[in-house]
């Protein structure tokens, strides 16, 4: 009895909210070979937010209680579970795997300690990506310039179905400048907006990153 009790004492201390404490990304693949992807960031008090919208470096709590309260709340470890009390008033209950001490899967999706950006990693580079949902699509293509500002080319498609038919296609371009700290890439356009990011290299031999959601690769 006393070795099981110092057993499970030993892996609620490996798997406690301080050994979780930073950033994750979250890959899950579903039929079709789409891929999904979220964030999960840890605080080493047990705070827990999904897709921070404010980005992470720092981390900024009042203000994603304050723009993201459905995803942000407060979690603890039993056994290979993950229990979350969400702010909204929600609670769950989550499958988790472990490699060690780290999370390294969650309620079926893969997780990995997010990998930041080496300082200018970017500059003199151009990525493209593509999204689609339903008859709607959009492409981006961003190029980052070693002077340290962007132009962002985008264009949007709609497409009927149904008893619609026809097309209809919209494009645009915007410049700015952008920094990168850790796995935050913040878009300062020249319009006085800003677009935060969470991102990180992917690189499965493509030369891939993540921003947000979206997979972009390197032309």
């Amino acid at each position: 009895m006393k070795k099981i009790i110092i057993a499970l004492v030993s892996f609620l201390c490996l798997h406690s909210a301080f050994a979780q404490e930073g950033l994750y990304l979250r890959t899950q693949f579903w039929g079709g070979g789409s891929l999904d992807i979220s964030w999960l960031y840890f605080t080493k008090d047990g705070v827990i937010c999904k897709n921070p919208t404010y980005g992470i470096n720092p981390f900024n709590l009042q203000k994603e209680l304050e723009l993201n309260k459905a995803n942000t709340g407060k979690f603890s470890m039993a056994a290979n579970k993950m229990n979350i009390n969400w702010s909204s008033g929600k609670s769950q209950s989550i499958k988790a795997e472990f490699n060690g001490a780290l999370l390294k899967g969650l309620d079926g999706g893969i997780c990995t300690k997010a990998k930041p950006f080496a300082a200018k990693s970017l500059a003199g580079k151009t990525y493209s990506g593509y999204a689609s949902a339903g008859s709607v699509s959009q492409s981006t293509v961003i190029e980052f310039k070693e002077d340290g500002t962007f132009i962002m080319y985008k264009r949007g498609a709609i497409t009927g179905s149904g008893n619609i038919s026809g097309s209809a296609s919209s494009q645009g371009t915007k410049t700015g400048k952008y920094t990168v700290t850790g796995n935050t890439i913040v878009f300062n356009y020249d319009d006085g907006t800003e677009w935060r990011t969470l991102a990180q290299p992917y690189d499965l031999g493509k030369d891939e990153i993540i921003l947000n959601d979206k997979l972009f690769r390197k032309k």
